[in-house]
């Protein structure tokens, strides 16, 4: 797997590239500053694959970063990690918190929305038959604009990965 190299956005976003194969899917997988490391030697595990996957590691787990990395990417498939999850999530529910301005490391201001909406994986979840629940920010932003999603803790992504990568073959 190639890794290309990382780099920040203005929201403090760093993002590592692996491309697999021409052709697949692009995968973007969410991650916290706290989980980075064991992230992406869990992807550099990875045989050989069709498609991208992305790895964003945020300094701050908000919507409105996770929306412009979404958006800047255009993934097919959005994988938030949860270290609370456990397991493989395809499902979440609603959430409300407290609308807050943020200041970046970078000194970018920006206001953060507090209503986060329902969120399923869609037509990925035949193939990931966990039905489990979980309440993801970076899943609900995702579902928000209309890309599949899932949430799981970092000893299941192997697994997701698996899933989710087979059905490229």
């Amino acid at each position: 797997i190639e890794i290309h190299r990382s780099w920040t956005d203005e929201f403090g976003t760093l993002v590592a590239t692996l491309e697999g194969r021409s052709g697949g899917r692009s995968i973007l997988v969410i991650a916290t500053l706290e989980d980075a490391e064991n992230t992406l030697q869990v992807l550099q595990t990875i045989p050989s694959f069709k498609g991208r996957i992305i790895l964003a590691i945020l300094e701050q787990l908000h919507t409105v970063p996770l929306e412009v990395l979404i958006k800047a990417n255009q993934p097919n498939i959005v994988l938030a990690l949860e270290p609370n999850c456990a397991g493989i999530a395809t499902r979440g529910t609603a959430m409300t918190t407290q609308s807050e301005q943020v200041i970046t490391s970078t000194g970018i201001t920006y206001l953060e929305p507090g209503n986060y909406e329902a969120w399923t994986a869609g037509h990925l979840e035949p193939a990931i038959t966990t039905n489990q629940e979980y309440p993801s920010i970076a899943a609900s932003v995702a579902a928000s604009l209309k890309i599949p999603c899932a949430a799981c803790d970092l000893t299941h992504l192997p697994k997701l990965l698996e899933i989710l990568l087979g059905q490229n073959s």
